[in-house]
């Protein structure tokens, strides 16, 4: 339960052999690639990979491309299980070789975008028609083509529309004109769609009477033929760009047959792409070719091993990492703890010098869940569906030991919902009588509203107080580690005293400790506090700087203590919230079909009651899970951890659609 110790190390192949060597190593799947240092081939026979631009990048956009425009035309019914896993396939990295040995996907790449292509063409037509249709559908009536030279010698005439509203003004004004005649080919209620025929001596005041009422002049350059004739033209080709479109389609619904077969060949170019990554990282003399790269220290032996299976002629060196070099990181624990780590994780893994702080948040995180929670009718719940997920569902190696911390959370929150006496938000009225002894639900030490002030809120705060700390004590571990012994006792250690011994005295103030006990306490602390401003000042030369020093991050830790502290009331908040409004939707189903006739009220009673308590579950273990997160994240680790660590990513298989539950 800790940091894995990573070692570094040194392959050296013959380039016959390399091929087998890097498909040992992604298979292997521990072993992270690292770039070689050119300044320490300067000296040698090595020089840096001179490897070319892999096809396998290039394959994979042709993949990628066929998958997605083909996923939507897949007719394949799928099971339960497979529908759970979406566009993911259960199998294994034989079927991925089976797959491509014997198939090749560019026949199908080269009709699949000739036929995107047809159909984007005919999708724009039949977009184009519609938009001409609707055009032309006000001018059906005219019985002429209007595309054609309208003017004669004498005469001209436009087409084109004005506002319905205006168009009885517009003929008024019009008729003052000489020699001018408008007609109505049809009316809408915002628009009339019309001709104007005038005499070209009178151009001039027509242009500027149709420039007034913002005459819109159609655009008739494609209409070769009268409306009419136009749009049974239009629809005979909306027809025809339709019947494109279903053929099309129907040929991509039977390419969509050859989809798990794509999707596994993507993910074998997949591996190819990162193999040809690890190989730009290699340097090469005329016949030898060497890797560096990180291999967790436990599993060196395994590897070597692994390797001459491989190849007789390849050598795996530990060598030492360069200065100010950073280390990858990776964790490893137990099923229990390790179920855990997906905490760790969303906040960042820790640095090479620090500690796993996974199995230290551990117990605070599940205690932290059931305190926002508190009902242990939920508890239950959360413990049936985790351990049916666990049991029946297909899941990855990240997602199971996210189900398996919901899991161990719902035996938390079912204590808490004991202790605080939640049962989905019943009174000791509403229960069962099996819940029920002495006026009061069996187990429960707290009445959320009674208890709030004196019993609840200092419990919160004092799993605060107790947290933050572990977490001074953690600090002084992660100092004594790195050799900082001074520092871990000054500042750690004998500050994690100083904190008991300052709580100590404002308990035993409260409580009228003797005078006696309250004097050597006092005494205590100030040599403490001396001691603690001291070390606090490490790495000032100039005393009165190392005090002042000492003294400001001092002052700033009581602060931080007094707000850490504080943080923790979102316990009490959240688990109070919980229960309220499990009640609240109680009350009201129970309202609302005391107002209903019997044979209606209990499907409307039953419905509330499934629906509301669902809505609280969800969101509730959506704030349980962030809240108790927040203080692991914030308080908890600000008292002993940076993070930062670079996370360990070895060259490994690779899939985005093989369904692999180590994934």
């Amino acid at each position: 339960m800790a940091i894995v110790n990573m070692q570094k190390a040194l392959l050296l192949a013959y380039k016959n052999d390399f091929e087998q060597i890097i498909n040992s190593l992604q298979k292997f799947g521990q072993f992270e690639v690292a770039d070689i240092n050119e300044e320490k081939l300067e000296e040698t026979v090595f020089i840096p990979s001179e490897e070319k631009t892999s096809e396998d990048e290039l394959k994979l956009a042709q993949l990628d491309f066929l998958i997605r425009i083909l996923t939507p035309y897949e007719n394949k019914k799928k099971n339960f299980r497979e529908k759970l896993l979406g566009a993911q396939i259960e199998g294994n990295e034989e079927d991925i070789k089976k797959v491509v040995s014997n198939f090749d996907y560019r026949p199908l790449f080269r009709r699949g975008e000739k036929i995107e292509e047809d159909l984007n063409l005919a999708k724009a037509n039949i977009i184009k028609i519609e938009e001409t249709r609707r055009t032309l559908a006000m001018w059906e009536s005219l019985k002429f083509s209007p595309r054609f030279d309208r003017d004669t010698d004498n005469t001209e005439m436009r087409l084109g529309e004005i506002g319905t509203k205006d168009f009885a003004d517009f003929l008024i004004r019009l008729s003052r004109i000489d020699y001018t005649h408008a007609e109505s080919i049809e009316e809408t209620t915002n628009n009339t769609y019309f001709l104007v025929l005038f005499h070209k001596d009178s151009a001039k005041e027509v242009e500027e009477l149709l420039e007034s009422f913002r005459f819109d002049e159609m655009d008739f350059s494609q209409c070769e033929r009268t409306p009419k004739e136009e749009l049974k033209r239009l629809a005979d080709e909306e027809v025809e760009a339709k019947s494109t479109i279903f053929n099309l389609e129907k040929e991509l619904k039977e390419m969509a047959k050859e989809l798990d077969k794509l999707k596994l060949t993507y993910d074998y170019y997949l591996w190819g792409k990162n193999k040809h990554k690890a190989k730009l990282m290699t340097a090469s003399s005329e016949k030898v070719v060497m890797l560096e790269g990180w291999v967790p220290e436990d599993k060196v032996d395994e590897l070597k091993n692994e390797l001459s299976k491989t190849s007789k002629n390849v050598d795996l060196i530990s060598i030492e990492s360069e200065e100010n070099e950073q280390v990858p990181v990776e964790i490893k624990n137990n099923k229990a703890i390790g179920a855990f780590e997906s905490v760790t994780r969303i906040f960042g893994l820790p640095q090479k010098d620090e500690i796993d702080p996974t199995p230290y948040l551990a117990p605070f995180f599940a205690v932290f869940f059931g305190f926002c929670l508190t009902d242990a009718g939920y508890g239950v719940l959360l413990i049936i569906a985790s351990f049916l997920a666990l049991k029946t569902l297909p899941l990855a190696e990240g997602m199971r030991k996210m189900i398996r911390l919901m899991f161990i959370c719902g035996f938390t929150t079912f204590i808490m919902g004991v202790a605080f006496g939640g049962w989905f938000g019943l009174t000791v009225e509403q229960a069962p009588s099996f819940l029920v002894k002495d006026g009061k639900f069996i187990g429960q030490l707290f009445n959320p509203i009674n208890d709030l002030t004196d019993k609840i809120m200092p419990l919160a705060y004092g799993m605060g107080f107790f947290q933050l700390l572990f977490g001074v004590i953690l600090s002084g571990v992660i100092k004594l580690k790195n050799n900082k012994v001074f520092e871990a006792i000054t500042t750690s250690f004998l500050l994690a005293v100083l904190i008991l011994l300052t709580a100590g005295l404002v308990a035993g103030s409260t409580m009228g400790a003797s005078e006696s006990i309250v004097a050597i306490m006092k005494w205590s602390a100030l040599a403490l506090l001396l001691i603690v401003i001291w070390g606090l000042g490490t790495g000032n030369k100039n005393p009165i700087v190392r005090i002042l020093i000492g003294i400001l991050g001092l002052v700033d830790e009581a602060m931080s203590w007094l707000s850490n502290v504080l943080s923790y009331s979102r316990l009490f908040a959240l688990g109070l919230a919980t229960g309220i409004i499990a009640t609240v939707f109680n009350s009201v189903a129970l309202t609302i079909g005391g107002m209903l006739p019997s044979y209606l009220s209990i499907f409307v009673i039953v419905f509330i009651i499934l629906f509301g308590h669902l809505i609280n579950i969800g969101l509730n273990l959506l704030g349980a899970f962030i809240h108790s997160g927040r203080l692991q994240f914030v308080e908890f680790f600000g008292k002993f951890l940076e993070c930062g660590g670079r996370r360990f990513e070895p060259l490994r298989r690779e899939t985005k659609y093989l369904f692999s539950e180590k994934n």
